[in-house]
């Protein structure tokens, strides 16, 4: 993968081609500062995961989110430490995020890379490949859910996405411009959860 990438840079050479290279580079760029930001304390994982929460409840009611937590609660044990009828629609979000969240960081290579074990070891030595399979990913959230791409890329965590992408995938179809119903955003969840 990060061979073909290298290649590619190549074009830099080439008038008709340089935007190629261009790319390229704010790609790398890109990836390089949410890496950074990443190392530095800042959890972009976390970030991906309240907005995709965020963008798949909006527009649910009070009652809405109280439903969905009561669903989600009795199959996933998600929990605020408060009774349903006293529990905030922020709450909820902020419970299944952390769900989310903990279901993630269960991936064997996030452990490592959350531990900073590998972290120096792939900018130092597998960064293309990274870069390269971060690009491939971006690029299908680009096409496939625009409004979240863009949510992430002003965010600066766009190019991180294929850290997430197997487990919030499926549920891309909530984001868009149409409101979601509470059973939809429901067996959305499930799907991220179970697969």
């Amino acid at each position: 993968m990060g061979f073909d990438r290298s290649v590619r840079y190549g074009s830099l050479f080439f008038d008709d081609y340089k935007d190629v290279g261009v790319n390229l580079w704010e790609e790398d760029t890109r990836f390089t500062k949410a890496w950074w930001m990443y190392m530095q304390g800042r959890d972009p994982i976390q970030e991906m995961i309240n907005i995709f929460v965020d963008q798949c409840v909006a527009g649910l009611t009070e009652k809405e989110m109280g439903f969905l937590y009561e669903k989600l609660s009795a199959t996933l044990a998600i929990t605020t430490h408060l009774s349903s009828k006293y529990v905030t629609s922020m709450a909820i979000r902020g419970a299944i995020s952390e769900a989310i969240y903990s279901l993630i960081l269960k991936s064997e290579a996030l452990k490592l890379v959350s531990r900073g074990v590998i972290g120096g070891t792939i900018m130092a030595f597998g960064s293309y490949g990274f870069l390269e399979k971060a690009s491939l990913a971006k690029e299908r959230l680009r096409i496939q859910n625009p409004i979240y791409y863009w949510s992430l890329y002003i965010s600066g965590i766009e190019m991180l996405y294929f850290l997430v992408e197997e487990r919030l995938g499926c549920g891309l179809h909530l984001i868009s411009k149409t409101r979601n119903g509470v059973i939809d955003v429901y067996q959305a969840f499930m799907k991220v959860f179970y697969g």
